[in-house]
């Protein structure tokens, strides 16, 4: 038989697992997944020293399927943007 395809949210857990795995190999510690604060989900929260100082990172992961569906950042709206900065 053949395996179904892929949906939605399994790109998206792969993308995210992905990035994850590119914060870690860069020094990253993912401390959370899937945060929801304030009515926003925050993808992944990361942790680091940079140059010695305490560093928090908030990852909102985008990805597209293919190039000509555009630039994944562009799906990012700006009331997103707004609630994820406050």
């Amino acid at each position: 038989p053949t395996k179904p395809a892929p949906t939605t949210n399994d790109r998206g857990r792969a993308a995210e697992d992905r990035t994850a795995r590119l914060l870690e190999a860069s020094g990253f510690r993912v401390v959370a997944r899937n945060l929801v604060v304030g009515g926003v989900e925050l993808d992944l929260v990361a942790e680091a020293s940079i140059d010695g100082e305490p560093t928090v990172v908030f990852v909102e992961v985008r990805s597209r399927q293919r190039d000509e569906l555009g630039d994944p950042l562009a799906t990012i709206s700006t009331n997103k943007s707004r609630r994820i900065v406050r």
